[in-house]
């Protein structure tokens, strides 16, 4: 293990009745259209439960605590970040995200 460990954040979700990855695919899809116009940092990783798709992880990846505090300072100063947690509030229930750092073994 050579390379300074990542922050990783991970958010447990599920879909609220009616609600899918073609639905929240729109909403990744400003998310990310947001991040780009704003120059913000992450790496985002959606991952959908292979047992039963009403459920799935986001994860964000920063390179740092560091940056990852930026971020967020950052982001939640935009109006879109308001219009993006609306959307997702209304097509998922996400618990608290939870860090971890993460290292590249191979």
């Amino acid at each position: 293990i050579f390379e300074s460990p990542k922050i990783v954040e991970v958010l447990e979700c599920e879909y609220l009745e009616g609600f899918d990855y073609a639905t929240i695919k729109l909403v990744f899809e400003q998310f990310i259209d947001a991040l780009v116009k704003n120059e913000l940092q992450v790496d985002l990783i959606y991952s959908e439960n292979q047992n039963n798709n009403s459920y799935f992880q986001w994860t964000n990846v920063f390179a740092s605590l560091n940056s990852r505090r930026a971020f967020v300072e950052s982001w939640q100063t935009l109006e879109v970040s308001k219009e993006i947690q609306s959307l997702l509030l209304e097509q998922s229930n996400c618990q608290s995200s939870s860090l971890y750092r993460q290292y590249k073994v191979l």
